[in-house]
C-alpha cells in the first residue's frame, strides 16, 4: 500500500521521491473514512501471522474510533497531543493544535509597533489561505510577514506561528504536491526556527516542530548529504521533541521508524516496548510501515513477545479472579449482570487467543 503514514524513505536506491508520492494518483485517500477505512487500509497487505498477532479488524476499529476528534478525525478530543491516528499528510493537523489557533485579537493584542501589527494580519491571511487550500498565496502572505524583519523575531509569540505555518506548507500534503511549493529541505529550516522560538513559552508547539523538521529531514532530497546522514538528522529532532514533551507518543513512533531505517531494530523496538497504553494501536501503524516490514521477522517475534507477556499476565492476574467470579456470579444474579464482571471473565476465557492490540 502507499498510504502516507507508510511512505518509507529508505532503501537500496533511496526511496520514492516525496513530491511523486504526494501527487501519486492511486495514493488512497483513507483518513476521512473514519477509523474502518484507516483500519483497512493499514491491514491491507499485511501477513496473515502479523494480523493474528495485533487482533482483529473489528477489535482495531474499536480502539481506534474512541482516538478520533469527531470534526476532523485526526486529533484527540482535548486537542492536545497527536492521536495514533494522526498522519503525516495532514498539515492542518498541526495547523489546528495548540498556540496555532490563537484568535487573531489575541495575537494583536501582543503586537508592539506598526509593522508587528502588520506582520500579524499577514499572518492571518496565510491562515486562511491555508485552511482554504490556497497554498501559493499562503506562502506569499507568510513571505510578507517574515520580510518585516527584525520586528517579527521581537515578536517571538508570532514568530514561531509564522515558521510552523510555513514549515507546514513547505512541506506539503495530499491535498498540496504543488512543485512550486513543496520542498521539504526548505520545510526543515523553518520548522527548526519556529522550534527555536517556540522553545521558552510553548514547549508543546515546539515539539511538534521539531517533530516536523524530523520528518522534513527523512523525505527531503539533496545530493550533499548521504541517506545515513539524513536519517540521523531526522532521528535526531525527533529525539529532541521526545525531550521536550514525552507524551508525544507519534514521536515515539517516529523515531523507531528512524531507527528501523538506520538498522538499529533493537533500539527501535525498545522505544515501541514503552507506549502507553492508549498509544498502542501505533504497533499497527508501525506493522504496516515499509521501515519496520524491511525487518518484518524481528517486528513479529518483538509482537509475538507482548502477546506472551499478556498470556501469562492473564494467567496470573485475570484467571483467578474470574474463577471467583463465575463461582459468585451463581448465588448473585446481579454480579452477573455486571458489565465489569463480564469482561473480567471474558477476558480471562478468551484473551489468551487474542491479538496483543485486542487485549
Amino acid at each position: 500500500m502507499n498510504a502516507s503514514w507508510t511512505f518509507t524513505r529508505s532503501g537500496a536506491d533511496g526511496g520514492p521521491i516525496w513530491l511523486d508520492h504526494l501527487g501519486g494518483p492511486a495514493r488512497p485517500r483513507v483518513a476521512g473514512q473514519g477509523a474502518g477505512g484507516i483500519v483497512q487500509a493499514l491491514m491491507a497487505g499485511l501477513p496473515d501471522s502479523t494480523v493474528g498477532l495485533l487482533g482483529s479488524a473489528e477489535a482495531l476499529e474499536d480502539i481506534l474510533r474512541p482516538l478520533m476528534h469527531p470534526a476532523n478525525g485526526l486529533i484527540d478530543p482535548a486537542g492536545v497531543r497527536i492521536s495514533p491516528a494522526f498522519t503525516w499528510s495532514r498539515g492542518d493537523v498541526l495547523a489546528s493544535m495548540g498556540g496555532m489557533v490563537a484568535p487573531l485579537e489575541e495575537l494583536m493584542t501582543e503586537a508592539r509597533s506598526q509593522a508587528q501589527a502588520e506582520a500579524v494580519r499577514q499572518f492571518q491571511i496565510a491562515r486562511e489561505a491555508f485552511s482554504d487550500r490556497r497554498h501559493r498565496q499562503s506562502l506569499e502572505a507568510l513571505g510578507r510577514a517574515i520580510d518585516i524583519g527584525p520586528s517579527l523575531q521581537l515578536a517571538g509569540r508570532l514568530a514561531w506561528r509564522v515558521h510552523l505555518l510555513r514549515a507546514l506548507v513547505l512541506r506539503g500534503s495530499e491535498d498540496n504536491a504543488d512543485p512550486a511549493v513543496v520542498d521539504p529541505a526548505e520545510a526543515e529550516q523553518s520548522f527548526l526556527l519556529a522550534a527555536r522560538f517556540a522553545r521558552k513559552e510553548y514547549r508543546l508547539d515546539a515539539a511538534r516542530a521539531l517533530l516536523g523538521a524530523g520528518w522534513a529531514a527523512y523525505v527531503k532530497e539533496t545530493t550533499t548529504t548521504t541517506l545515513e546522514r539524513r536519517l540521523a538528522n531526522a532521528l535526531l529532532y525527533t529525539v529532541e521533541a521526545l525531550d521536550l514533551d514525552g507524551d508525544l507518543t507519534e514521536a515515539q513512533f517516529q523515531s523507531a521508524k528512524f531507527r528501523m531505517a538506520l538498522g538499529d531494530v533493537d533500539q527501535a523496538l525498545r522505544g515501541l516496548r514503552w507506549l502507553p497504553v492508549s498509544g498502542r494501536i501505533l504497533l499497527l501503524k508501525a506493522a504496516a510501515d515499509g521501515d519496520f516490514r524491511r525487518h518484518s521477522g524481528r517486528f513479529e517475534a518483538f509482537m509475538g513477545g507482548l502477546q506472551e507477556e499478556q498470556r501469562t499476565r492473564i494467567r496470573d492476574e485475570v484467571t483467578p479472579v474470574a474463577e471467583h467470579i463465575v463461582r459468585w456470579m451463581q448465588d448473585c444474579p446481579d454480579l452477573a449482570a455486571l458489565p465489569a464482571a463480564r469482561r473480567l471473565v471474558d477476558l480471562a476465557q478468551n484473551g489468551p487467543g487474542r491479538g496483543v492490540l485486542e487485549v
